[in-house]
């Protein structure tokens, strides 16, 4: 296996990577009629475009310097280190959420969260909270 086939399957197994998402966000990419995938390893991330809703390249780039000072790909650095060294996806504060967010999106962002705080996602310490939401106590209850 090559290694843009390791980074492509990385990135697809990841869940981060949303083609429609992507597409609509970026016109410009169905213009070119470029594969959505293709065009956020060979040019997106290069200009800070983000691969689906769950992972902000500019973001973590301006998070993470050391990151854009090696011209790494952010959404594959964080697939392969950033996760497991508690780096943030996005800016996670709880009203920068976007409304259509999935529980099954929730419960990976709790989960991140929680990893990082060095304890388990609790459900209930997430609905005692000051910023308590319907849609997180949905996720909890899922």
């Amino acid at each position: 296996m090559s290694s843009k086939d390791l980074e492509r399957k990385e990135i697809i197994e990841s869940g981060l990577f949303d083609p429609s998402w992507y597409l609509e966000q970026n016109s410009d990419v169905g213009m070119l009629g470029m594969d959505p995938l293709e065009h956020f390893l060979w040019l997106g991330a290069r200009l800070k475009r983000s691969p689906g809703p769950n992972f902000d390249t500019a973001q973590y780039l301006r998070t993470y310097g050391d990151v854009a000072r090696q011209n790494y790909n952010p959404l594959l650095h964080y697939i392969r280190y950033g996760r497991n060294e508690g780096r943030q996806a996005f800016d996670v504060s709880w009203e920068g959420l976007a409304p259509a967010a999935t529980a099954r999106t929730l419960g990976r962002v709790a989960g991140d969260v929680g990893k990082r705080r060095g304890r388990p996602w609790s459900c209930s310490a997430a609905t005692s909270q000051e910023r308590t939401s319907l849609v997180v106590s949905a996720a909890c209850w899922i």
